[in-house]
């Protein structure tokens, strides 16, 4: 996975319909932010983070059909408040994760253990309040 130096770009759907993920994962090829918005070198993953005010779960997925329809392969939706998450590739209908699971996208290479992940918030949010 690589990291880009510059802020990740707004994706443009249709002349008046733009969406930009929580989070991108792109190739590393495709690393230069100008590239980021060419048609074939879109994300390979898009991860979208459930918090108010934020959609829903159902309108988040729905935003994941967009993406793929651009041709990304696969979306996450994580709603760390209830500690659930889905996975959704474009050849398949979204999937619930179990708390204890782990969120894949094979293609690209990227897996993350949503006990690590639940963890890591609850430690973040702790710091917090010291």
């Amino acid at each position: 996975m690589s990291s880009m130096s510059s802020p990740i770009r707004w994706q443009k759907f249709r002349e008046d319909h733009w969406r930009r993920p929580d989070v991108a994962v792109i190739r590393a090829e495709d690393a230069e932010p100008w590239k980021y918005i060419i048609p074939g070198h879109w994300p390979v993953l898009c991860v979208e983070l459930v918090s108010p005010p934020s959609p829903s779960v159902e309108q988040l997925l729905e935003k994941c059909k967009l993406y793929h329809q651009q041709g990304v392969a696969y979306c996450w939706v994580i709603e760390p408040e209830s500690r659930m998450a889905w996975t959704f590739h474009r050849s398949a209908q979204p999937v619930q994760v179990t708390e204890s699971g782990s969120l894949d996208a094979d293609s690209a290479n990227v897996s993350i253990n949503l006990t690590d992940l639940w963890r890591g918030l609850k430690n973040k949010r702790s710091n917090r309040n010291e």
